[in-house]
């Protein structure tokens, strides 16, 4: 079976491990019934159901099964956020509030305030405006998407005087990547309030949520 598997790679790869796998499972058999129309994740799933029944697997069985999984994880969608407040996109700066990254003391989040200097603080509150949105975003909001690839969300919003976050804007093509990415916006943490040349002062701050379909 070694040599066989050489022979292959890539998605090959993964059916060789299925078939792999029913091999050494001696003590339960898998379904051959399996709806045609299952997805290999799906049928991973099922796979993981039914060694679940085993009182002990091998060595070689508990392998496969790492295997699978990671392959299962990389056919989910998933979420990151690209460069924050590089590309603005939103014709909406007036005089009542600047920019997060032209703001000279720009609104933090508590872990965020003693980062160090203006520009360290930035990098805090980017770094973990990320993380939120990743471990917060609903990924079963784009379920009915067709395209793979990368769904880009355009985001921004308000960091007010009081350091609530306001005034929510978003734009894509897919309301429900839309309406997600306001939802999880509206939950961040408040702020501490930003100055700009002493002054308080209300900043602009703007991100692409990147909703990730596998091929």
């Amino acid at each position: 079976m070694k040599t066989l598997c050489k022979n292959f790679s890539g998605i090959q790869v993964i059916f060789l491990v299925l078939v792999c796998f029913a091999a050494v499972s001696c003590s339960h058999d898998l379904d051959k019934q399996q709806p045609k129309e299952l997805s290999l994740t799906d049928q991973i799933t099922n796979l993981e159901k039914t060694v679940a029944a085993k009182e002990t697997l091998s060595k070689k069985e508990i392998a496969l099964l790492d295997n699978l999984k990671e392959y299962a994880g990389d056919q989910k969608p998933s979420v990151s956020v690209g460069k924050q407040n590089h590309s603005f996109s939103f014709d909406d700066l007036s005089r009542t509030h600047v920019e997060f990254n032209a703001i000279t003391e720009p609104p933090v989040f508590e872990a965020c305030e003693n980062a160090g200097d203006p520009d360290a603080k930035r990098e805090c509150v980017a770094a973990r405006v990320a993380k939120f949105v990743a471990e917060n975003y609903d990924l079963s909001a784009g379920k009915d998407l067709k395209v793979a690839g990368i769904h880009e969300i355009d985001v921004s919003f308000v960091i007010d005087t009081q350091g609530t976050i306001t005034n929510i804007k978003t734009r894509y093509a897919e309301p429900s990547l839309e309406r997600e990415a306001e939802r999880v916006i509206k939950k961040l943490p408040k702020m501490i309030p930003g100055k700009h040349k002493g002054k308080p002062m209300a900043a602009l701050y703007s991100l692409p949520i990147l909703y990730k379909v596998p091929r």
